[in-house]
């Protein structure tokens, strides 16, 4: 039987590409999934969006019934030429990642997940590595999403 975190986790690919493809999202990318995300500096001079699955939880919804959640981190990734301390071109060049973040957040959050329609969308939340962007040039992300379904036992 197929697993249903990956089956999850190629649905997002599959929507994040197609995001792309109708313009919907930008800049532009491939997603790719991924079960494990490393990766070497000198690989990211483009941007980089990689889903891997990560886990899941299960609860008792009722007698019948439970809760399974189902974790899912999407990392955005590129390098950028170096960026000074202060310099308004650094905010030129980091901003469109940031909004590019914002805008994969939001297009994921819908109550169901096209390519797994039974998959509920349960809740998201991101952070950006600020420290490997002063230090090696690389803008980094991860956008961490919960998807629910509800399962006989």
């Amino acid at each position: 039987m197929a697993s249903k975190l990956i089956a999850i986790t190629d649905a997002i690919v599959a929507e994040l590409n197609a995001r792309v493809a109708d313009g919907t999202l930008s800049p532009t990318f491939t997603a790719i999934r991924r079960n494990s995300p490393e990766f070497k500096l000198e690989d990211l001079t483009t941007l980089q969006v990689v889903a891997v699955p990560r886990g899941r939880r299960k609860e008792p919804e009722d007698r019948e019934t439970n809760r399974v959640s189902y974790v899912i981190d999407v990392g955005v990734r590129k390098t950028l030429a170096a960026l000074e301390v202060g310099a308004a071109a650094a905010n030129d060049t980091t901003d469109p990642l940031i909004a590019l973040l914002e805008d994969i957040d939001d297009d994921l959050d819908s109550p169901k997940l096209p390519g797994y329609d039974t998959a509920r969308w349960g809740g998201s939340e991101w952070l950006t590595d600020d420290e490997m962007l002063r230090q090696d040039h690389l803008f980094a992300a991860v956008l961490t999403f919960t998807f629910q379904t509800l399962e006989t036992r």
